[in-house]
């Protein structure tokens, strides 16, 4: 299957516009609920993160740069803080053998993903979304949740500091993992090196941290350090 044409990530990010300006007034009325009255029914506990959707540019940079790490499908592509989905819906379309995950702690932006999902023809097998909080969950993965977590290959994080310093735990539980994407807001101080984890050039870019309009346009990559042991 050939690789969707440019336009395509414009028009979804266009045709998804209004739901998504909605989206984000509600994701965070529903975390602000929270943190006034834990007991509303329309709260969203552990809601770290806003609701900000990616960019077209970014949808638009992921598959060349995962085709820049050459891992061998089948695997699963998350996106960890999903919103609504479009990063997983037009990855599904550019790489169709990769099973991509949307996990999010919002029922507001899961509900809103699937249905996104559903409009664009994509099929629950190829592109789901799941609710969960992986801070919550820790380092104890949940299967009866979601039982593929040893395919997950690749983690893909646009979500704020607040939430990224929280996630190493979840993101060490994921025996699988090889490469970590970040969007705009990245691992700071070294931490990944802590954690077993080194950042990487893509192409001579630095991962296209700060590269406006560049390919690769505020993503920054790690993999996992190589024990010689």
């Amino acid at each position: 299957m050939p690789p969707p044409p440019p336009s395509y990530y414009t028009s979804l990010e266009s045709k998804l516009a209004s739901t998504s300006a909605e989206l984000e007034t509600l994701h965070l009325d529903a975390a602000l609920d929270y943190s006034m009255d834990s007991s509303n029914p329309s709260s969203v506990p552990n809601c770290l993160s806003p609701f900000v959707p990616s960019p077209s540019s970014v949808c638009a940079s992921i598959p060349p740069l995962l085709s820049s790490f050459n891992l061998p499908p089948p695997y699963t592509f998350l996106d960890l803080g999903c919103g609504d989905g479009r990063v997983c819906i037009s990855l599904s379309l550019s790489l169709p053998q990769t099973k991509c995950l949307g996990i999010d702690v919002s029922p507001l932006c899961v509900s809103q993903a699937s249905a996104n999902a559903l409009s664009e023809g994509r099929l629950k097998s190829s592109c789901e979304f799941l609710e969960a909080d992986v801070v919550g969950m820790g380092g104890e993965l949940d299967y009866t949740l979601y039982g593929g977590w040893r395919e997950v290959k690749v983690v893909y994080m646009f979500i704020f500091p607040t939430l990224l310093e929280k996630v190493w735990p979840f993101l060490n539980a994921l025996e699988g993992l090889e490469v970590l994407i970040t969007n705009t807001y990245h691992f700071e101080g070294g931490v990944e090196v802590q954690h077993g984890w080194r950042r990487v050039d893509v192409g001579g870019k630095g991962g296209g941290e700060e590269e406006e309009g560049g390919e690769f346009n505020n993503l920054v990559t790690y993999t996992r350090v190589c024990s010689d042991v």
